[in-house]
């Protein structure tokens, strides 16, 4: 049993190791300070640029920094201070938003909230006064030219701010998903003691769980179904709230949720229930979405984890290790297998191994990917 023990510690140390160096390493730095969504090994041209993964990526390295796995000199702090100043200089005042991939010309609440949680999270570290002058004019964008009456616009359009929100997928109209913004929101009152951040915190997460909480766990779709990327999301928004102000106000909605995802398919992963037809066919940042929750709240002692074969997921994953370095996405929705490298695959992957080798997991709760 200890020969196990030590044998998986050395392995996270390894993957950390070898996914801080594969970053590094730059194939997702746009030379602007963006970060590209993913690498793909076969291809010399590079996919779009990703403001909300931008955001990730600054999150991410903000974490590094912090357990002291990375110092300024590392390329990857430099390629965040390039990313700062991207997204300041691409940010649209008049919409109140960034523009997801600029070839797209369209705004989503979710990404600005992500991206200003990783701003948040730079703050932390570089005490840029500027910095945090920036995200709360970003947040205050969110509230007043966003907020729809107790929900939120989910997508805009770049150039006239027109809603764009239909109920196509579980990403283009407002759901469950969207209390990951809490982890921007409560931060920013924290940090500036402004009530009207956690006042619209509750807001919405009062709504979301009035809206889409049924039968023990959360809906993704209009029509009843869960995607368990987005409601990954969800339950680390809920986590995230009740940990950063001391409450337990959400652990029962938390615990029947990680429940029901163990239990839905007999303890294996799955990428979602449409209808009530499973899709077997996991993208790999499931895996680590889950993982990684697990993780921190086994170590805040939150609720009660169902029980789950941790070695299982990890053996799956691991076939989707590339060349021992990063990981790809992992299967698409028809079971086709994606080789992309995929960025915030990577970003959770590195987030997950960091913890489990770790003495101070209580600081990645500032600094959840």
């Amino acid at each position: 049993m200890e020969n196990n023990v030590v044998s998986s510690i050395r392995l996270e140390v390894h993957l950390t190791s070898s996914l801080i160096s594969w970053l590094e390493e730059g194939h997702l730095f746009d030379k602007n300070g963006g970060i590209i969504s993913w690498h793909d090994p076969t291809s010399s041209s590079d996919p779009f640029i990703y403001n909300e993964i931008t955001g990730y990526f600054l999150t991410t390295v903000s974490y590094l920094i912090k357990e002291k796995l990375i110092t300024e000199e590392s390329p990857l702090y430099r390629q965040s201070l390039l990313a700062t100043h991207w997204l300041k200089k691409s940010y649209n005042t008049e919409l109140g938003g960034f523009i997801y991939r600029p070839d797209k010309k369209i705004s989503y609440s979710f990404d600005n909230a992500i991206i200003a949680f990783g701003l948040i999270s730079f703050y932390k570290h570089s005490k840029d006064s500027a910095l945090l002058s920036f995200v709360i004019q970003v947040i205050d964008d969110l509230i007043t030219k966003w907020k729809n009456n107790s929900t939120l616009l989910c997508s805009r359009r770049g150039i006239s701010g027109e809603c764009l929100d239909t109920a196509e997928t579980w990403s283009t109209s407002f759901g469950s998903f969207h209390t990951k913004l809490n982890l921007a929101l409560i931060e920013l009152y924290k940090i500036t003691n402004n009530k009207k951040y956690l006042g619209f915190s509750n807001l919405l997460t009062d709504e979301i769980i009035e809206s889409n909480f049924k039968e023990g766990t959360f809906s993704s779709y209009s029509i009843e179904g869960t995607h368990l990327h987005p409601l990954l999301y969800t339950l680390e928004g809920l986590f995230f709230k009740d940990i950063s102000l001391g409450e337990q106000k959400y652990k029962s909605l938390v615990e029947q949720s990680m429940r029901w995802i163990i239990s839905a398919n007999g303890g294996k992963l799955f990428r979602s229930i449409y209808k009530d037809q499973i899709n077997p066919h996991m993208r790999n940042d499931i895996y680590f979405q889950f993982l990684k929750l697990c993780e921190l709240i086994r170590e805040e002692n939150y609720c009660q984890l169902p029980s789950y074969n941790e070695q299982r997921y990890l053996k799956d994953v691991s076939l989707s290790l590339v060349n021992g370095k990063a990981y790809s996405f992992g299967s698409n929705s028809n079971g086709s297998t994606s080789n992309h490298l995929t960025s915030w695959v990577n970003f959770m992957a590195l987030q997950y191994f960091a913890l489990k080798q770790s003495d101070s997991k209580i600081n990645a709760i500032e600094f959840m990917v």
